[in-house]
C-alpha cells in the first residue's frame, strides 16, 4: 500500500464507489398493521361462512350431524374415543376425537348450529397460531406468508370455510397452524413445540392424511429443541409442558387401544403397506402434481370437480417428484455447510419431511378410493407441500446469489486498494471474528439496522488500515 492509502481522497472514492448498504427499519406502527391484517385476513373467510351459514338455518347433513352428534356425546359417560370413521382403511377410524371435544362445548350451547360456529372459531384459532408461529421464526414475511397460504387454500377449496366443521377441512387448516409451528421449533424457537404438539394432534386426529406428516414434524422439532438445549444449557420446561400437553390430547386413543379387543391404532398400524395400496409410483405423481405447472392447485376448485383424484394425478410423471425430492435435500445440504442459514435449513428440512409423508400416505392409499370424485378431498393437502419446495427453492437461490454479490463486492473493493507498503497480517481467529454478525451498535432512531458483513469488511478495509490483500480474501471465504 502506498502511503496516501488513508488520505481524505481515496477514502471519499471508496466510500463513493461502494456505499453503505442499509436496512431500512419498519415502523413499530407499520409492523402493527401488517400483523393485525394479515390475522383479520385469515380470519374473514370463516367468519362470513359462519354467519351466512347461520343465517341461512339450514341443518348439518351426513357426515356434519354425526360430528355433532359425537360432540354432544363427549360431556356423556359414553363419550367417543376414536374418530370418524376412515375410507382410507377398511374398517377403522381416524386416530382419535379431539375435534368432538372441541366442538363439545359450542354444540352445547348451540345444538342446531354450534358445530358450524364453533368449527369456525377453531379454524380461526389455528389460523392465529400458523401467523404468529411463522412471524416469529420469519418475520413479517413469514406471517404474510402464512396468512396468505391460508387464504389459498379457502379460495381453492372454498368448503373449507363453508363447513369447516367437516374433519378434513378442519384437519388442513390445523395442519397448516403444524407445519408453522414445526418450522418456528427448527428455527430454534423452542417455546412453540408445545403449540406443535397440540395443532399436530388435532389434525392427525382429525384426518389419516395428516397423521404421518404431523407425527414426524413432531419428532424431528423434539429433536432439534433438545439439540438447541443442551448446546445453550437452557431449561427443558417446554419439553415437559409439550409431553403433558400429548398425553392429554391422546389419553382417550390409548384408552381405547388397549382396553378393546381390535385396538384402532393396531387397525391402522396393520393396514399400511396393504397390497391393494395404490404404490409409490402413485405417491411420486402425486408430489408431482403438487409442485409441477400446471399444479393441481392453481387449475380450478375442487368443488367444481366431477372426477376423482387418480385423473388429476395419474398422467403425471414420477421422475419430476424424485427430482423434487433430491433437489429438495440439496436445499437442505447447502444450507446446512456452504450457506450456513438456520432458517433455510429449516425451511428445506419441514419440506423434505413433509413430501416424504405426504408420498407415504398415497403410496397407501386403496386402489378402489382414488377414482371416486367423493375423495377429491385429498388433494387439499398437495397445496402447502408444492408450496414448500417451491419456497425452498427459491429462497436457497436468492440466499446464494446474496451471498455471491458480498463476495464480489469485497473482492472488488480490495482490488481497488493502491499497492505500496507491506501490511500487518491478522491472525484467523481476529478475522473470524470481525467476519461474524455484530450486535447492533446504532444509537437510537438510527436508520439503519444492521449492514451485510461484507458491507462491514469494505468499509473497514476503506478505512486505510495496513492489512494484506491475502486476509481480505480470506474474510470472504467465511461469508
Amino acid at each position: 500500500m502506498t502511503g496516501n492509502a488513508g488520505s481524505p481522497a481515496t477514502l471519499a472514492a471508496d466510500r463513493a464507489a461502494l456505499p453503505a448498504r442499509c436496512w431500512p427499519v419498519t415502523p413499530r406502527s407499520l409492523t402493527t398493521v401488517f400483523r393485525l391484517g394479515a390475522h383479520l385476513a385469515a380470519w374473514i373467510p370463516f367468519a362470513v361462512g359462519a354467519i351466512r351459514s347461520v343465517q341461512q338455518g339450514s341443518p348439518v347433513i351426513a357426515d356434519g350431524a354425526a360430528i355433532a352428534l359425537r360432540s354432544w356425546d363427549v360431556l356423556t359417560p359414553y363419550g367417543p374415543l376414536v374418530g370418524q370413521a376412515t375410507q382410507l382403511r377398511n374398517g377403522v377410524f381416524d386416530p382419535g376425537p379431539l375435534q368432538y371435544w372441541l366442538l363439545a362445548i359450542p354444540v352445547h350451547i348451540d345444538p342446531r348450529a354450534g358445530v358450524v360456529w364453533g368449527a369456525a372459531l377453531w379454524c380461526m384459532v389455528a389460523a392465529s397460531l400458523a401467523i404468529e408461529a411463522a412471524w416469529s421464526a420469519f418475520g413479517a414475511f413469514g406471517g404474510l406468508a402464512a396468512s396468505g397460504i391460508i387464504i389459498g387454500t379457502v379460495a381453492w377449496q372454498p368448503l373449507v370455510a363453508a363447513g369447516p366443521y367437516w374433519n378434513p377441512w378442519l384437519g388442513v387448516i390445523f395442519f397448516l397452524a403444524t407445519l408453522a409451528a414445526g418450522l418456528a421449533v427448527v428455527s430454534g424457537r423452542r417455546r412453540w413445540w408445545p403449540v406443535l404438539i397440540l395443532t399436530a394432534s388435532v389434525a392427525a386426529q382429525a384426518h389419516l392424511m395428516f397423521a404421518l406428516a404431523s407425527a414426524a414434524l413432531v419428532l424431528v422439532a423434539l429433536v432439534a429443541g433438545l439439540a438447541d438445549t443442551i448446546r445453550a444449557r437452557a431449561g427443558y420446561w417446554w419439553a415437559v409442558l409439550g409431553l403433558m400437553a400429548g398425553a392429554a390430547c391422546w389419553i382417550a386413543p390409548f384408552i381405547q387401544q388397549f382396553t378393546s379387543r381390535h385396538g384402532n391404532l393396531s387397525l391402522l398400524i396393520a393396514s399400511l403397506g396393504a397390497r391393494q395400496s395404490a404404490g409409490p409410483a402413485f405417491g411420486l405423481k402425486a408430489l408431482t402434481a403438487s409442485a409441477l405447472p400446471p399444479t393441481v392447485w392453481w387449475q380450478p376448485s375442487l368443488a367444481f370437480r366431477s372426477e376423482g383424484i387418480a385423473s388429476q394425478i395419474s398422467g403425471r410423471t414420477p421422475a419430476f417428484g424424485v427430482a423434487m425430492l433430491a433437489l429438495t435435500a440439496a436445499v437442505l445440504a447447502v444450507a446446512v455447510r456452504p450457506l450456513r442459514s438456520r432458517r433455510l435449513a429449516a425451511l428445506a428440512a419441514v419440506s423434505l419431511l413433509t413430501s416424504g409423508a405426504i408420498l407415504a400416505t398415497y403410496s397407501n392409499i386403496p386402489v378402489h378410493n382414488i377414482g371416486h370424485r367423493g375423495q377429491n378431498y385429498l388433494l387439499i393437502v398437495l397445496l402447502p407441500v408444492g408450496l414448500l419446495a417451491w419456497l425452498a427453492t427459491g429462497a436457497a437461490a436468492v440466499l446464494a446469489a446474496r451471498r455471491v454479490i458480498d463476495r464480489a463486492r469485497v473482492l472488488a473493493a480490495v482490488r481497488r486498494r493502491p499497492r505500496g507498503r507491506p501490511g500487518t497480517v491478522l491472525n484467523g481467529i481476529a478475522v473470524r471474528r470481525y467476519a461474524r454478525p455484530q450486535a447492533r451498535r446504532h444509537a437510537p432512531g438510527s436508520r439503519c439496522r444492521r449492514r451485510s458483513t461484507s458491507t462491514r469488511i469494505v468499509a473497514w478495509i476503506s478505512r486505510g488500515s495496513p492489512h494484506t490483500i491475502s486476509i481480505a480474501i480470506f474474510c470472504t471465504t467465511l461469508l
